[in-house]
């Protein structure tokens, strides 16, 4: 759930101005043909840009490497390490959304905040940070 939560939030970002991604997720160069690559916790996305005006055209999420799969396994704690790591992904996402948001995208970040209540059980702490500009 926490995954669907991340892939939302990322694909939302299809059709944004690279001013305006940039203005929240900071400058990085091309890497070649893997388009751009933006670090997030522990996390990441990759995109790519087309216009003019540039747009993002595509946008994933780069998850952190899994835990280690030597055996024996032990498949609960991988799934709350992946939990945990997508968790931190979508926290620093929106962190990164509300730098240098505007009014209109304070309130989809409420709105976001809100939907994924449910799911992410947000503390009053999380909530105070991430609204706090």
């Amino acid at each position: 759930m926490i995954r669907s939560c991340v892939d939302k939030v990322v694909s939302a970002e299809n059709g944004t101005p690279r001013a305006d991604f940039e203005r929240h997720f900071g400058v990085v160069m091309e890497t070649g043909r893997s388009g751009w690559i933006y670090t997030i916790g522990r996390g990441g996305i990759q995109l790519w840009y087309s216009g003019p005006p540039e747009v993002v055209r595509s946008i994933y999420f780069i998850p952190p490497e899994s835990v280690s799969m030597n055996p024996p396994r032990d498949f609960g704690k991988e799934a709350r390490s992946i939990a945990k790591s997508d968790r931190d992904f979508f926290v620093a996402f929106l962190q990164a959304k509300a730098k240098n948001a505007t009014p209109q995208e304070m309130n989809r970040l409420i709105v976001m905040l809100r939907e994924s209540e449910s799911v992410m059980s947000w503390t009053v702490d999380e909530r105070r940070e991430l609204l706090a500009k």
